[in-house]
């Protein structure tokens, strides 16, 4: 595997990588590789490859071979990339010449953590090619005499810890160390020599200098001489304090944070679960590894999940309440929160969740649930109560009103005493009548039966019609002092509902404001929609009551012996909605009070 281009150190190199390592050309030649990819190149093309021969991956059909072939091209266009192909991770890296043009490409897969015999007795580092490749690897390469004094170091020691080669070659390793590990690792080292182990791998903490703490896990082969007296070390070292640090995180949070956290491959398979399982359903993690949540939902939630994927595998967050079965072999609700991230490191989609236990709260939406349905039971029992009382009525009324006319026709001297008494008893049957219409509308209201069938009308002869019918009625000759502004519009609006809520406010404005100026009713057309105002001067509406005066049966204190229902604003806010529009009042007691409504067009 001789190369003019490679020279023995980096073969070295190459070689004690436990993972697949090969340089190419730019015509894809092999410039060189290390022992672990002759072995797989002879699997995948049933021969060794050779120095200066072209890689056969470039004349490959298959799609495996084509998509590195991309990737081969990539990079030497400049850029350094990983990608996953069939699981295989790949690192490609440019190799840049004296003129700085990528002239090589360096391709890693299935790299291990550790690599073996970087270094010789015999290394030519001062080589150009071979500062360019070991440069190009990102964990410390290192070499030391038998006094463990740095011989080499390459330009990530520079990177990770700060110290420059010129004040760190010379000095023994451990004076870079944490002084709770040097004399420790001093000792390790001694050991190890004296057992004739050939290798040692263990962590230990380096000072920056800065004076940070950098975790650093330690891969060391020793060098003999060929008697086999040891003469020095060489090997790597990785910084893993960023790893380090999240395992503290993910320690704390594991151990601390009662929801349970899990993380799936995209079809629902648990990759990771954390403690918090043991506590929520009695599992210890590893019995829920490698199996799905679904393997464990009741049978009425499996419509939840897909077959081939999670329920919640979408790219936004999103939640699903589903019984989840404990190690008891009973179902206690969980909610599930999840979202599909990117896992760098494996370069492929995951999904994480978390759930939390809901049965408190699932118990308190069925009790809630319970009650909201005796609610709609005893409404549905008034409204039909309301419904058969009303017209069980109606036919009483009709009697009793058949017979005062019957008492009018007889008394044909209109004798006063008879006169009173039969007028009396018409206006009660007027007012019975009312409140049972009344009742009844809100009972439509209320359950929601009440329809509307909006027509294109004239907003002012429907107005019109309604003011004049009120005029009317008044016994102490008060009219509506009624004032048009605006360009008229024809509308849609249900006219039936329109009469009706103009009915009871108009009534409601002479009603309360008796020996008061005459209401005053305004209506206002605009581009976009139209007004109608009611404003009485009389007793006012006290402030206090303001947000109570909606209420079904409500009345004011200050309305003393002035009859009413209490319904009539009920019915005018409804009706008022169910056509789009909106109801709302100012009002100041013994001032007076102003309706205002407001509809569009359409």
């Amino acid at each position: 595997m001789k190369s003019s281009s490679i020279n023995y150190l980096s073969e070295v190199i190459l070689n004690s990588i436990e993972g697949n390592v090969y340089i190419l050309d730019k015509e894809f030649r092999f410039v060189y590789f290390n022992e672990t990819y002759i072995k797989n190149y002879v699997f995948s093309f049933n021969e060794r490859p050779q120095i200066n021969e072209i890689s056969k991956v470039i004349t490959s059909q298959k799609q495996f071979f084509i998509a590195l072939a991309q990737s081969y091209q990539n990079a030497f266009e400049g850029r350094e990339l990983s990608i996953e192909l069939e699981e295989i991770r790949h690192k490609f890296t440019p190799i840049n010449d004296e003129n700085g043009e990528v002239s090589m490409i360096l391709v890693q897969f299935d790299l291990s953590a550790d690599a073996n015999k970087f270094i010789t007795e015999n290394s030519l580092y001062s080589e150009s090619q071979y500062h360019e490749v070991i440069n190009l690897i990102s964990d410390i390469i290192f070499k030391t005499n038998q006094n463990w004094q740095w011989t080499f170091l390459n330009n990530s020691w520079t990177k990770i810890l700060g110290y420059s080669n010129e004040e760190s070659l010379g000095k023994p390793f451990y004076e870079f160390m944490h002084p709770e590990d040097a004399a420790q690792k001093e000792q390790l080292f001694d050991a190890l020599i004296r057992e004739k182990k050939p290798t040692s791998k263990h962590l230990a903490r380096f000072i920056t200098k800065t004076g940070e703490i950098k975790w650093i896990k330690a891969s060391v082969t020793f060098i003999t001489d060929p008697t086999g007296y040891v003469i020095g070390a060489t090997g790597t070292l990785r910084d893993i304090t960023r790893q380090k640090e999240n395992a503290h995180i993910y320690e704390l949070l594991s151990n601390n944070v009662k929801d349970l956290i899990c993380i799936h491959d995209l079809e629902g398979t648990l990759l990771y679960i954390s403690p918090s399982i043991k506590q929520i359903a009695g599992y210890e993690p590893q019995d829920l590894l490698g199996k799905k949540l679904s393997d464990y939902y009741h049978p009425d939630d499996l419509k939840l999940v897909d077959k081939e994927q999670l329920p919640f595998a979408g790219t936004t967050s999103s939640y699903i309440s589903y019984r989840f079965r404990n190690a008891y072999n009973e179902y206690i609700w969980l909610e599930t929160n999840s979202k599909v991230f990117f896992d760098d490191y494996d370069i492929t989609h995951r999904i994480i969740t978390s759930s939390r236990e809901i049965n408190e709260r699932k118990r308190a939406e069925e009790i809630l649930m319970t009650s909201l349905q005796k609610e709609k039971e005893l409404n549905d029992l008034k409204s039909l109560f309301v419904n058969v009382a009303s017209h069980e009525f109606r036919t009483p009324l009709s009697t009793i009103r058949s017979s005062t006319e019957i008492i009018q026709l007889i008394d044909k001297e209109q004798h006063p005493h008879i006169t009173k008494h039969v007028n009396i008893i018409g206006s009660q049957i007027d007012r019975i009548t009312s409140l049972m219409n009344e009742i009844l509308i809100v009972g439509k209201i209320e359950s929601n039966n009440l329809s509307c069938n909006k027509k294109r009308v004239n907003v002012i002869e429907l107005v019109k019609t309604s003011f004049e019918g009120q005029n009317a009625l008044q016994k102490d000759g008060r009219t509506i002092d009624f004032i048009i502004s605006g360009h008229p519009i024809i509308a849609e609006i249900d006219p039936l509902h329109l009469n009706l809520i103009l009915d009871n406010l108009l009534s409601n404005a002479f009603k309360y404001s008796r020996l008061r100026p005459n209401p005053i009713l305004r209506l206002s057309f605009y581009q976009d929609y139209f007004e109608i105002t009611v404003q009485d001067f009389g007793i006012g509406i006290p402030t206090e009551v303001n947000n109570k005066i909606f209420n079904s049966f409500y009345r004011a204190s200050n309305v003393g012996r002035i009859e009413g229902t209490g319904l009539g604003l009920v019915i005018a806010k409804n009706l008022v909605k169910l056509n789009g529009g909106k109801l709302h009042f100012e009002s100041k007691e013994n001032e007076g009070s102003t309706f205002i409504l407001h509809f569009s067009y359409l």
